[in-house]
């Protein structure tokens, strides 16, 4: 058992070996192939639908509004500057090598079950909301199970990074692109889960309030405990803040519910408060969590 746990304990540090060359390739490959994906589904190239087109198709109760996936240009932007700090050889024992390290293999399975998702999602394009559930189900289940696993590959990011400290432009960077993502993913997470839940209950309109209602409580929770994990560092209030954001968003989604914007109005508060007090309390506190 005790071989077993400083395993455990090693896979959430950050290595401060020197990146290989393989992981350093990697990550450039990923990245550009993620970009490539979001390229070809973000404009319809080849003819095919782009996300907002099968969005639109297949509305949720808190799928929000439009101008809250802007988030995804700060995103990209931040992972493309990390990448590029990447690819250049790092010393061993250098801060550098410490955040490729964290990040690695993580972003890139992250990467991609977002593209993985991509691909799934544009079979919503040959299903309709009126096609039996079996049907239904087999685009919006293993889409939803992409999205929560690349949150999931998203969280263990920041969990590696906890040890890197913060300071200098670079952990920022990595810091925030990580914690970003996550986030982010989260709530596309509940949005996932949700489509799910239209498909089992027939539509919509048919779907009990209290299932969104729950969703935005959890991934509230789940931001708040993620502040408080983490701390008020690039990783926590990173996180939070693509939480907070998705939730300001929810309240003037189209087709949310009132007791589902009630719930996301609830719930930036609530971030606000778990940020406001873990700012005081990191402030006179004993130590940092990142």
């Amino acid at each position: 058992m005790g071989s077993g746990a400083s395993r455990g304990q090693a896979a959430a540090t950050a290595s401060a070996e020197a990146p290989s060359a393989m992981l350093r390739a990697g990550l450039a490959g990923g990245y550009g192939g993620l970009i490539a994906v979001n390229y070809v589904f973000g404009k319809g190239a080849f003819g095919l639908p782009t996300n907002s087109v099968l969005s639109a198709r297949w509305p949720s109760a808190i799928t929000p509004k439009g101008y809250a996936f802007a988030i995804w240009g700060i995103i990209f932007a931040l992972q493309g500057g990390s990448v590029m700090v990447a690819v250049w050889p790092a010393k061993e024992g250098s801060t550098r090598a410490r955040l490729v390290n964290a990040v690695g293999a993580s972003w890139m399975r992250m990467w991609a079950l977002e593209n993985a998702w991509q691909l799934c999602f544009w079979g919503a394009a040959f299903i309709a909301p009126s096609d039996s559930i079996p049907k239904q189900l087999t685009v919006m289940l293993p889409c939803s199970v992409m999205l929560w696993g690349a949150c999931e590959a998203g969280l263990e990011a920041c969990t590696r990074l906890c040890d890197v400290p913060d300071g200098g432009m670079s952990a920022a960077v990595f810091k925030l692109a990580s914690a970003l993502n996550a986030g982010w993913l989260s709530a596309a997470s509940c949005i996932g889960t949700c489509l799910v839940g239209h498909s089992l209950c027939g539509g919509i309109e048919k779907t009990p309030t209290a299932l969104p209602i729950a969703l935005a409580t959890a991934a509230t929770l789940q931001g708040v405990s993620t502040i408080h994990k983490f701390g008020p560092g690039w990783l926590g209030l990173g996180y939070a803040g693509a939480v907070a954001w998705a939730l300001q968003a929810v309240r003037f989604g189209p087709n949310v519910p009132k007791g589902v914007r009630e719930a996301a109005l609830v719930g930036l508060v609530t971030l606000g408060g778990a940020s406001v007090y873990n700012l005081a309390f990191h402030a006179t506190g004993p130590k940092k969590r990142n």
